[in-house]
């Protein structure tokens, strides 16, 4: 994640759909205070902006969306943010949360494995055969299964994707996370086959 962000402008960049990008954000920008996303080609609002409570600044204006009037926009962050969270069932709400720990995760996991270069976090995992219970590091076999070969195709597509110079920056940001939780699955798997190897 980028935990220190707090200012993002994505103003005039044609993005089209926002998709899941507040749920990454709230996951992993927590002090995110200003989100500028006015004059995009935004046709929907999602409510799931509420979740980024810790936002005084949102600028939404300038886009053909029809879910928030424009008179609502006009107003401060936190009326447009009560506005958004309002047109969410709690379920929805519910839910919205449980995604977001789930995509904090995700990017968790994938920090520890580059931090670990391809190596299984071995913090728990003990030596068997050693006397002084020093702990060995363990790497991840090459285990295969067509979960794992999926999410290498996968992988492979989106860091190709990412190698296009003409992406917007929000395109960039979102193929990353992309990448990010493709390769989170990877990882999971790759210890569960290790596991079910053991």
């Amino acid at each position: 994640g980028v935990p220190a962000l707090a200012n993002l402008d994505l103003s005039n960049n044609r993005i089209t759909d926002l998709e899941d990008f507040p749920l990454t954000l709230a996951a992993c920008c927590p002090k995110l205070k200003s989100l500028q996303l006015s004059n995009n080609e935004l046709r929907r609002l999602p409510p799931s902006l509420c979740l980024l409570e810790d936002l005084q600044a949102i600028d939404l204006r300038g886009n053909p969306q029809r879910l928030v009037r424009y008179n609502v926009l006009e107003k401060s962050c936190k009326d447009i943010l009560t506005y958004l969270r309002n047109r969410m069932s709690p379920s929805e709400l519910e839910e919205s949360k449980q995604r977001i720990g789930e995509i904090a995760d995700s990017l968790q996991e994938v920090g520890e494995a580059k931090g670990g270069e391809g190596k299984l976090d071995t913090r728990d995992t003990k030596s068997s055969t050693s006397k002084t219970g020093t702990e060995q590091e363990t790497k991840i076999t090459s285990s295969t299964s067509p979960l794992a070969e999926e999410l290498r195709v996968k992988i492979d597509e989106l860091s190709s994707q990412l190698n296009n110079v003409s992406l917007s920056q929000a395109k960039k940001y979102a193929l990353k996370k992309s990448l990010a939780m493709e390769r989170a699955k990877l990882i999971r798997e790759e210890r569960r086959l290790k596991l079910e190897n053991s």
